[in-house]
């Protein structure tokens, strides 16, 4: 009789405590909005973020990319023997962050990276239920319709990228207001400490371009990216195992996810540096490290080519300043710099 009480079930076995986790699961999973758009984005897209571990690192990235190094380099000997100027590791440039804000510090722009991943998400899903119940596209709701033969993929492919350019258009002024509230850690300045504070500095400094700052290169990249990965799982499966399942082999994912990604991340570091570059980002102390003011992104790409930084912050462990870089970014904060100008 105690057992019972202590430990209640129903007809099926199920106790209180089983119940509700099942009563929070359905609730987890079921369509955040009630209407045929917008089923493909459930309640669980809003709790189980990867933003949360991943920002960190995206946060030093950033500031990498943007030439901001404010600890000294250090002589060391490279595995050759030769004398090489290295920079400090991901784990040191953390602890100067954490030293100056905190530990939270390190969640600077996190509201917007939550923000970019969410519209991501919710127009991606969407768009692409959209696309595929056109004419055009509505052969690709078959099952592995996409690596069936040459023509739909070509044909998946295509509607990806609209797909991703849709996507992109209505997520990527989320993307920018991260980079620059980021970026507002080397001049400490406080107008992307909101969301109406960023807006309204990106509007006043540039315009309704400025929401799309760096956004030709993002969106390459991303393109970039996704043929890669789809040709090579196209070949694999084609080539060598028709049955084969990516996302069931997560050695084979990390792999391609690896090399791909190192091949399209000039076009991160070439967008980073349009967001943050010329006029549109005058309110911002970063803009200096991000000039001269480029016209296009494509003369910021043969600028980052000839320096040898096109592969800046790509690396958050072993780094080294390159040996063509024309050092004209100063090591230390430029705050602090002003600060010695005026003693």
């Amino acid at each position: 009789m105690w057992s019972q009480n202590q430990n209640p079930s129903d007809a099926n076995g199920d106790t209180e405590m089983e119940k509700r986790l099942k009563m929070v699961g359905e609730y987890l999973d079921r369509p955040l909005i009630n209407s045929k758009w917008t089923n493909a984005f459930k309640v669980k897209d809003l709790f189980y973020r990867m933003e949360m571990v991943s920002h960190p690192f995206e946060y030093m990235t950033t500031l990498l990319q943007i030439g901001y190094e404010p600890i000294p380099p250090t002589i060391s000997k490279s595995i050759f023997g030769r004398t090489r100027l290295q920079l400090p590791g991901f784990f040191s440039y953390m602890n100067y962050v954490i030293k100056s804000d905190g530990f939270f510090g390190i969640y600077r722009g996190l509201r917007y990276n939550v923000t970019y991943s969410i519209a991501f998400k919710f127009v991606h899903n969407n768009m692409d239920s959209l696309a595929k119940r056109t004419r055009a596209f509505r052969i690709l709701n078959e099952k592995d319709a996409k690596y069936k033969d040459w023509k739909t993929f070509t044909l998946s492919l295509t509607c990806d990228t609209i797909t991703r350019f849709v996507t992109l258009t209505v997520a990527y002024p989320a993307h920018v207001m991260m980079v620059r509230s980021m970026a507002q850690f080397i001049g400490r300045e406080t107008h992307y400490d909101s969301f109406f504070g960023a807006i309204l500095d990106i509007y006043y400094t540039g315009g309704f371009s400025g929401f799309y700052a760096g956004f030709w290169p993002f969106f390459l990249g991303q393109c970039i990216l996704l043929y890669i990965e789809s040709s090579i799982v196209y070949l694999l499966r084609n080539q060598v195992d028709k049955s084969l399942e990516l996302y069931n082999n997560q050695f084979l994912l990390s792999s391609i996810s690896i090399i791909t990604r190192s091949l399209v991340y000039p076009f991160r570091i070439v967008s980073t540096i349009m967001s943050c570059n010329g006029s549109s980002a005058r309110s911002l102390t970063a803009s200096a490290y991000t000039s001269p003011q480029f016209d296009s992104w494509t003369e910021c790409w043969a600028t980052l080519w000839r320096r040898g930084e096109i592969k800046r912050g790509s690396s958050l462990f072993w780094r080294y300043q390159p040996i063509t870089s024309s050092l004209m970014f100063p090591m230390q904060p430029l705050p602090q710099i002003r600060r010695q100008k005026q003693m």
